[in-house]
Order: C-alpha cells, then sequence, then structure tokens
C-alpha cells in the first residue's frame, strides 16, 4: 500500500490533501501539532473507508519529527510519499521583526520540510522510490509586503526543493513544489478584509479565490504516476494570479 504524510494535515489545504490521498489510496498519516484537530480528519478518513494515523508533530523540532516519523513506520510502514504543508505566516513590518519572530516563521516553513525529508526519505531510498510534494506560495516568487520571514522561507523552499530533487532523484525519489496563490484557508483568511479579498478577485484572471481542493488535486498528480516524469519544478496554483503583475 501507498503511504503518505501529510504535515500541517489538520486543516486547509493539509486537511483536504490528507483526504484527497486517502481517495486516491494511500494510507495517511495526518501530522499535526494540534493533535486533536488530526484525530479528526483522520477519523472523517477511516468513516470514509480509508486508513489513516494522527500523529502529534512540531516540525521545527528534530526529535519531534524524528519520533513522528518512527511512529508512523511502525503503524503505517514505509512513506512513499511526503506532503510538507505545515506552515505559519506572521505579519510584521521590516523594522518592528525580531530574530524571534524571524525564526519562528522559518523554523517551520524552511527548516520543517527539511526536517522531515530528511527523517523520511532514507525509508523511500530503500524501496527504490518516492515523491516530496513541498507547498509554498507564489509569495516566494512575487513578494508581499511585512511577510519578509515567510516570503523568504518560501523562496528557500524553492531551492530546498530543486537541491533535493537533485540528490535524491539517483534513488527514484521526485521532489517538487507547488506553490499556491490567494487559497480560502484559516492561513490566508487571518490577514484578509472583504475589500481586500475583493481586491485580489479582480486581478485573478479566473475570478475566484482558490480552494483547498484545487492544490490537493494537484498535490495529488505528483503524488502518483502521472508525474513519474517531473522533478525539481515548481507549478503555481493561482487562478493565472501571477501573469497579471
Amino acid at each position: 500500500m501507498n503511504i503518505a504524510v501529510v504535515t500541517g494535515g489538520a486543516s486547509g489545504i493539509g486537511a483536504a490533501t490528507a483526504i484527497r490521498l486517502a481517495r486516491d489510496g494511500f494510507a495517511v498519516a495526518v501530522w499535526d501539532r494540534t493533535v486533536d484537530a488530526a484525530a479528526r480528519v483522520a477519523a472523517d478518513i477511516e468513516t470514509s473507508g480509508g486508513r489513516a494515523y494522527a500523529v502529534g508533530v512540531d516540525v521545527g523540532d528534530v526529535a519531534s519529527v524524528e519520533s513522528a516519523a518512527a511512529a508512523t513506520r511502525e503503524v503505517l510502514g514505509v512513506a512513499t510519499a511526503l506532503v510538507n504543508c505545515a506552515g505559519i505566516r506572521d505579519l510584521i513590518p521590516f523594522f518592528d521583526l525580531t530574530a524571534a519572530d524571524w525564526q519562528k516563521v522559518v523554523s517551520v516553513c524552511l527548516s520543517g520540510p527539511f526536517h522531515c525529508t530528511r527523517a523520511l526519505a532514507p525509508g523511500m531510498k530503500e524501496r527504490g522510490s518516492g515523491t516530496v510534494v513541498n507547498i509554498g506560495s507564489i509569495a516566494s516568487l512575487v513578494s508581499r509586503p511585512d511577510r519578509t520571514a515567510y516570503v523568504s522561507s518560501k523562496a528557500g523552499l524553492l531551492g530546498l526543493t530543486r537541491s533535493n530533487a537533485e540528490d535524491l532523484g539517483r534513488f527514484g525519489i521526485r521532489v517538487n513544489c507547488v506553490a499556491p496563490g490567494f487559497i480560502e484557508t484559516p492561513l490566508g483568511s487571518q490577514s484578509r478584509s472583504a475589500a481586500d479579498t475583493l481586491a485580489h478577485v479582480e486581478r485573478i484572471p479566473l475570478g475566484r479565490i482558490g480552494s483547498p481542493d484545487d492544490v490537493a488535486d494537484v498535490v495529488s498528480f505528483f503524488c502518483n504516476d502521472a508525474s513519474r516524469y517531473v522533478t525539481g519544478t515548481v507549478l503555481p496554483v493561482d487562478g493565472g494570479r501571477m501573469v497579471v503583475y
């Protein structure tokens, strides 16, 4: 059986991805700092006939990630897919940004994917194949104000994606990045007023804010054999927003 680990799997894009991959036939380990919420997603998957396992984890902490990886392997087996979706974002003007603020975001959005890939890639290497999907942001391609740590970490994630794709490809492991645009999630909505949302919609060629399912469907593509000859790429999922910058 294919086994997927989805970090940040308790809500938003992560939850939609966990549910989509379960529909694709994956057993899914739902990793999240909020284990009760992760357990609810896992329960929904199992109610629908899938197999899932909720794991509490802080992706910014190496020991926590290694413990989660060991528990997942014991319960479900060797992961064949990893979706690095855990993320946080603070809106802080540059001159108010402290080192602690910076580290808080970078530890989750950039160090977290490194720690998780480092923990799970050895199992993929053993079996001779695997896929890693990093959830980035169009903010890594075109900056946004008051998001220094977030934009920097997501830009770094593009570099990690490409570097890992080169280093791990010889072992049959593909690494790609999905860059969502404006998506209706708790993380995305917390910083947008109704007026801000309307302004964004007016600049999206497809005429709407995206949904978590829009992103999850693309992640599904990268996790299955249809993308078997694709690695090291970044794919915006933004309704065409990037073309009108």
